[in-house]
């Protein structure tokens, strides 16, 4: 079986009973050796891109264990988001995904058992996971619950079972740490705690992957922890309709996948500069924060007007302006985006 095929059959649902297709990162995350950063737009498949690349690298095939376990993937996924509605939302692609794959059970069953933790869950009160370290399992948890327990403090659980989550927690674990820029403090700690793993040595192989759409790398610097360190996944260069070789939608898809994350502000001097060098004709939707939207949706301050400009404003859409721009112009008299 392919990666693709593997790929497909997990992600089946009844709107789409034919599964998805794989991005051609989520293909080399499969295949390569895991790096430390994982810098991929919103949208694009990072959960599915993960679990199911761990899946694939433990030799969990449709329907069971088919191959061998690579090297360097530990036998524990852990999953620590920010949010317990991400939490949730992540527990539930992660049980659907597994049971497309017939490869879903209960800690005992030797397969794949899922696991949330979280305030009020039931693996906070009863941990069966941690009495089969030598199984298999995927930890989804916000982050207090899985730092303080990394730190062999853990929220809501005896103190006498501190040093056995420590000692799970350090030990043959993949750390995945998504939507970083909300993590505040955590982020630090995940960092810190990664490099005293390298530093002191374990007796199982563990790493950690920091994941988000905005990921800096400067933001994991600590005092042991040197960002430069890190590997992070390759990435192509994005797509522009300046090229017409790439009009194709699946070559478009395959680079907008790995495209950097730019923000609105980036992305619309982007589209400016594209349209200054003679596009025939344009139109652009701005967003206007609602608190500015009176007095500077036709204000000089969100566009300087050519002569060659007209601002259309929607009754039905007062949040926006439709700017329609003809060519030619120049950039210093075409509009001023801010």
């Amino acid at each position: 079986m392919s990666y693709t095929d593997f790929f497909t059959r997990a992600t089946r649902t009844e709107e789409q009973p034919d599964g998805l297709q794989p991005f051609p990162y989520q293909c080399r995350l499969a295949e390569e050796p895991w790096p430390e950063l994982l810098d991929v737009p919103t949208g694009m498949g990072k959960t599915a891109a993960v679990v199911l690349a761990w899946l694939w690298k433990r030799g969990w095939r449709d329907g069971g264990r088919e191959a061998g376990a690579d090297a360097g993937t530990p036998r524990r996924l852990v999953y620590c988001l920010p949010m317990r509605v991400l939490v949730e939302q992540t527990e539930r692609n992660a049980r659907q995904w597994l049971e497309n794959l017939a490869v879903a059970g209960m800690p005992g069953e030797n397969k794949v058992s899922v696991h949330l933790l979280m305030g009020g869950s039931e693996d906070v009160k009863k941990p069966a996971w941690a009495d089969y370290p030598e199984e298999d399992a995927i930890l989804i948890g916000t982050q207090d619950m899985l730092l303080s327990r990394a730190l062999m403090r853990g929220y809501g659980m005896s103190r006498y079972q501190w040093p056995v989550h420590f000692a799970w927690l350090h030990n043959d674990a993949l750390w995945v740490f998504d939507e970083v820029q909300l993590m505040g403090p955590g982020l630090k700690t995940s960092a810190q705690l990664e490099a005293f793993r390298r530093k002191i040595g374990l007796s199982s192989r563990s790493r950690s992957l920091w994941v988000s759409a905005t990921l800096k790398r400067d933001w994991l610097g600590t005092v042991d922890f040197d960002p430069a360190s890190t590997i992070s996944l390759d990435r192509l260069r994005p797509f522009s309709h300046h090229y017409p070789q790439l009009a194709d939608s699946d070559v478009r898809r395959d680079l907008l996948c790995v495209g950097r994350a730019r923000s609105p502000r980036e992305n619309r001097r982007r589209h400016h500069n594209r349209w200054a060098r003679g596009h025939e004709r344009h139109r652009v939707r701005l967003r206007v924060p609602a608190r500015r939207r009176v007095q500077h949706r036709c204000g000089s301050h969100l566009l300087a007007q050519p002569r060659d400009a007209r601002v259309d404003i929607n009754p039905q859409q007062p949040d926006a302006a439709l700017f329609t721009l003809r060519p030619p112009y120049s950039k210093r008299t075409g509009p001023t985006l801010h």
